[in-house]
């Protein structure tokens, strides 16, 4: 199965979480770079069980699974664009205001993504924390 790949330092463990500052630029390959929120020098936290113990400043890759990947864009591209589109069709079809549509958008949109923030715990994003090789 295919993995996208991040190199990575960690700078801060905190428990269970550890947090990552990307590195390099492996965007370049991957089909989502555009979208993606890895951006390179970016800090990220991961709320994660590591199998290895990890200190301060070492050197990490960050693999993510590709089902992943479309998991998010599934969640946070496709079906909010869904969502926006079958709103405002229905308000036209009902002979609402398009300013009332808009609203009504507006309103499912941000219900979703309530949503999504509600169950992000159960949407489990499959990725593994490695050692770099020297």
């Amino acid at each position: 199965m295919n993995k996208i790949r991040h190199k990575a330092i960690i700078t801060a463990i905190k428990g269970s979480k550890l947090r990552l500052k990307i590195t390099g630029n492996q965007c370049s390959s991957c089909a989502i770079s555009a979208f993606c929120a890895l951006k390179s020098s970016e800090e990220i936290e991961l709320n994660c069980k590591p199998l290895q113990k990890f200190n301060t400043n070492e050197k990490v890759v960050l693999l993510i699974n590709s089902k992943a990947e479309k998991l998010g864009i599934l969640l946070l591209y496709i079906l909010p664009s869904l969502i926006i589109f079958v709103t405002l069709a229905a308000g036209q079809y009902m002979k609402l205001s398009d300013t009332a549509c808009a609203l009504l958008t507006l309103l499912f949109v941000a219900f979703y993504f309530l949503l999504l923030y509600l169950y992000n715990k159960k949407l489990k994003m499959d990725f593994e924390i490695l050692r770099e090789d020297k």
